[in-house]
């Protein structure tokens, strides 16, 4: 249903259009960051385009890697990123640099997160 071409065509340019932070002040707290994580959790929710999830991933590692803190605009992104990953089947890899032997697993090491009774302790 629609027009999957003009679609498809204005999907990735969306994609590939970065911010333009020349006005400063958009009045939208935005950053690349927040922006490339809505992007991955936009596309992974719909499960458009995984090549370009893909490259998001690797660049949102590169922006979030190093960064003192984040806005709560940032945070929220991320979360929402992290999110709609947490749940993809399959298992997944990863190469350290202190380490020779690749890692791999079926899924993350904390899946469910652990709620806080009235009394505030973890896990009661």
């Amino acid at each position: 249903m629609g027009d999957a071409p003009r679609g498809d065509a204005a999907l990735k340019l969306a994609v590939a259009t970065p911010r333009q932070d020349e006005n400063r002040w958009l009045g939208d707290y935005g950053s690349p960051l927040r922006d490339n994580a809505l992007k991955l959790a936009l596309l992974e929710e719909n499960k458009l385009l995984p090549e370009v999830q893909n490259q998001l991933l690797s660049t949102l590692s590169e922006e979030a890697y190093g960064q003192r803190w984040l806005s709560t605009q940032e945070t929220n992104a991320l979360f929402l990123a992290g999110r709609t990953l947490a749940d993809l089947p399959g298992s997944w890899q990863a190469k350290t640099s202190l380490q020779a032997e690749p890692l791999a697993g079926d899924k993350s090491a904390n899946p469910q997160p652990r709620r806080r009774s009235a009394g505030g302790a973890a896990g009661e």
